[in-house]
Parts: structure tokens; sequence; C-alpha cells
């Protein structure tokens, strides 16, 4: 599944193309804007971006577990940890889907 939303309950949705740049991934999110996640840059062993609405932690949106536990395992193959929470739905692109 090279790009899907990863909703807050852990469903999976594919997209029928990926977005090809800012405005689509807004769009995919329905947002005004977008934030890359640092360090999340593989996804089940294929290079990849998480993309999450900017404003996430400010609309109250339900909190997205399943896009915690991605993150969180990347940043543990670096040693590294975060308590950030993210809320809400995420974009997940990989391979030549990727942003550029």
């Amino acid at each position: 599944m090279p790009c899907f939303i990863l909703s807050a309950d852990g469903e999976r949705t594919a997209l029928a193309s990926a977005p090809r740049d800012l405005d689509e991934a807004c769009s995919a999110l329905n947002c005004s804007g977008i934030e890359f996640v640092s360090g999340v840059d593989q996804f089940e062993g294929t290079p990849a971006q998480m993309i999450v609405d900017e404003d996430h932690a400010g609309k109250k949106l339900p909190l997205n577990t399943a896009a915690v536990a991605i993150r969180d395992t990347a940043y543990a193959s670096r040693g590294l940890s975060s308590a950030d929470p993210i809320f809400g739905a995420v974009l997940i692109l990989t391979g030549s889907d990727r942003l550029r």
C-alpha cells in the first residue's frame, strides 16, 4: 500500500493516487497546512514519510496511537524517544509516492 491515510482508529484507507505536492497533501488530510513527522523515514521496510495536519494538537482530534507507534518505532531505532502525541489522521507516503 504505497500511500494511505491512517485514521485515529487505526484504519488504513488507500488513496487512489499519491499527492503530488503540498496542496494535494493538505487536501488528502482536509487541512490548511501540513507537517512532516521528522525521523519517520521507513514504514514496513520501505522508505516513507509521515505527514500530519500542522494544527493536529489544537483541533481536539482523537489520539492516533497507531501513528504514535510508527513514529516511536522509527525513533527507537535511532536511540531517540518522544512524548509528543499525534492527533487525528496521518498521511503515509512510501517509495516513489513520497513528496520530493
